[in-house]
């Protein structure tokens, strides 16, 4: 049966979507918990499940062999509906999942339990679950693991992001200074003509006995290069006034 959406699946998406933590590849930490999850909970299967708008990815999966499946299959569809710890002792024996594909097929699934993966205001993305081939229950202990690690799946996961919003910052300001370096290089070049003009100009004008019309030439080609220098100057500013305040 497929689960109904979750009543506020669209904030549930775009959160689960600012992490940009679907498709990853696998991450040693995170292996490290499913198998540790197995350990504990004796179960051969273990998995981090991200439910996305089509089909549940898995983070991590020990015993499943598969990095995602359709969500017509997905069992963490369901319990992300509920609030707290999921468990269901017959997946075969419950009508929600008694025509599952995972369970009518191989890995012919019989029982699922697991903690949501609670994302902003509380938004379930998915579950840190366990599964087995034949019918039991967790204890308490195992109960209290799945939720423990279930948070600090969600604190790897937050800390993954702002390390790489961090690097994306760092990467955009790398890029900022290397362009007014550019800029300013390129001011500094532009820099040299009228200041070869004005000393061209000055040296003629003190050492050349010259027409009215030549003196004439001269000022006008002070005049033009003095101007191209405060325009170049006050755009050398502006970018002096980027760089310390943008």
């Amino acid at each position: 049966m497929l689960a109904p959406e979750h009543p506020r699946n669209a904030e549930r998406l775009a959160a689960l979507a600012t992490y940009g933590v679907v498709d990853w590849a696998r991450i040693r930490g995170f292996d490290e918990i499913t198998r540790f999850v197995s350990r504990v909970c004796e179960m051969p299967i273990a998995v981090i499940s991200l439910v996305d708008c089509d089909r549940q990815w898995f983070l991590s999966e020990v015993g499943l062999g598969t990095r995602c499946t359709p969500l017509g299959s997905s069992v963490c569809a369901h319990a992300i509906l509920r609030d707290g710890f999921f468990e269901v002792t017959d997946l075969q024996a419950d009508p929600r999942f008694s025509d599952n594909p995972l369970v009518t097929g191989e890995p012919r699934l019989r029982f699922y339990a697991g903690a949501p993966l609670l994302g902003p205001e509380g938004l379930p993305l998915g579950m840190l679950c366990v599964m087995d081939h034949r019918r039991r229950e967790t204890s308490a202990r195992q109960r209290r693991v799945l939720q423990v690690l279930a948070r600090r799946v969600m604190r790897e996961i937050e800390l993954r992001r702002v390390a790489h919003e961090a690097h994306d910052v760092a990467g955009q300001l790398a890029l900022a200074v290397a362009q007014r370096r550019a800029t300013l290089r390129h001011i500094t070049e532009q820099l040299r003509a009228p200041l070869n003009t004005i000393g061209l100009s000055g040296t003629l004008l003190a050492g050349a006995t010259l027409t009215r019309a030549d003196r004439a030439s001269f000022a006008g080609g002070l005049a033009e290069a003095t101007g191209q220098m405060t325009t170049l100057v006050e755009e050398l500013l502006a970018a002096a006034t980027d760089a310390h305040g943008g």
